[in-house]
């Protein structure tokens, strides 16, 4: 009897280590936020405000509809270079790195661009980063619910797979194991798997998220000749869970320096300040958020004649944005933000994005 428990012991060992986690792996599938350098050019005016996970490579592409109501197609992409060749990192290991590590592992660049080149391109480079453990799935700690959950949970259910794979492969050792562990292997079913991460998504969008990040755009009339630069933006956002629902709000702050913007008679260097307050719904992989915001710009004088700056500095916009999840790591958006005249030629924007999580 001994012998045949320690057979067993060896054998799930044995098991286990093939089986352990990998952080790179170790990913939950809500809704994917809208890169950065598509908002930095303006093609998602509300797009900054949203906290959700990063894709350690992700791509979007979509229709978007600008000042002057052309609709112009768009690309962007993120990477998180943290990861790039970094594959055997186990939950374990990645779970005792320093802060400012885990912090490098959250961090995504982007890129956009957006136009057809007739009528003007523009591209947008940045970074943002997820400052809070609680909305990293791949941390492993008591005041990370979402990650201790998820890894617990995952790691519970290898060592039952490998319960029911002694079964088959051994079963007088399978026999010799206490009842309890056999009761288990007995009950179990793959499909258990979805059941771990459909806690984990409860979980991590249950978390506290902060968010800050920082990009360049760039703007040409002529296509990719004579690109210029055409402001720089950098952000922060706060996302807080309300009690035990689906609900949260976010606080966003962003300041934009030196871009140009369409006016009555041509166009205007402005610097701008916004700030924002959304309140958003996730469940069933469905998001939909309700977007405020308060912008006030300051506008350069005006260097040619019949050029003219608005009379108002301050303006408030509202938005609204839907997101559906197609299947897993695939989601489709549709957006609209209502902004007013302020002596620019249109009044309504709105965007379609495919989102793609490609890792």
């Amino acid at each position: 009897m001994m012998l045949l428990v320690a057979a067993a012991l060896v054998t799930l060992t044995s098991q286990d280590v093939d089986a352990e986690p990998l952080a790179k792996k170790l990913d939950v599938d809500v809704s994917i936020p809208t890169n950065p350098g598509l908002a930095i050019v303006g093609a998602d005016p509300s797009g900054l405000t949203q906290i959700s996970a990063f894709s350690d490579l992700g791509a979007q592409l979509g229709n978007y509809m600008d000042e002057s109501g052309r609709v112009q197609p768009g690309f962007a992409f993120g990477v998180r270079p943290y990861w790039l060749g970094r594959n055997r990192i186990t939950l374990e290991e990645y779970a005792g790195r320093d802060a400012l590590t885990r912090i490098a592992a959250r961090t995504q660049l982007s890129f956009a661009g957006v136009g057809d080149g007739d009528d003007g391109v523009r591209l947008g480079v940045g970074f943002h980063t997820q400052l809070l453990d609680g909305q990293d799935p791949r941390y492993l700690d008591a005041a990370s619910p979402a990650a201790q959950n998820l890894g617990a949970c995952l790691d519970r259910l290898n060592r039952v797979a490998n319960l029911a794979r002694l079964r088959t492969d051994n079963p007088a050792a399978f026999a010799a194991l206490p009842e309890a562990q056999r009761t288990a292997a007995l009950a179990f079913n793959p499909s258990q798997e979805d059941a771990c991460y459909a806690d984990a998504r409860k979980a991590f969008l249950d978390q506290q998220g902060w968010v800050i990040g920082a990009g360049l755009a760039l703007a040409g009339e002529d296509g990719f000749d004579g690109l210029e630069e055409d402001g720089l933006s950098v952000w922060t956002a706060y996302r807080h869970p309300l009690g035990s629902g689906p609900g949260d709000l976010t606080a966003r702050l962003v300041y934009r320096s030196d871009a140009e913007f369409e006016v009555t008679g041509g166009v205007l260097n402005a610097s701008e300040a916004s700030a924002a307050l959304v309140y958003g719904e996730e469940r069933d992989g469905r998001r939909w958020e309700l977007v405020a915001d308060y912008t006030i710009r300051d506008y350069d004088t005006p260097a040619a004649v019949g050029v003219v700056a608005p009379d108002e500095d301050g303006f408030f916009s509202v938005g609204a944005r839907y997101l559906t999840r197609i299947r897993e790591g695939l989601w489709l958006e549709f957006g609209y933000v209502s902004v007013p005249d302020g002596g620019v030629e249109q009044d309504d924007r709105v965007t379609v994005q495919v989102k793609f999580d490609l890792d």
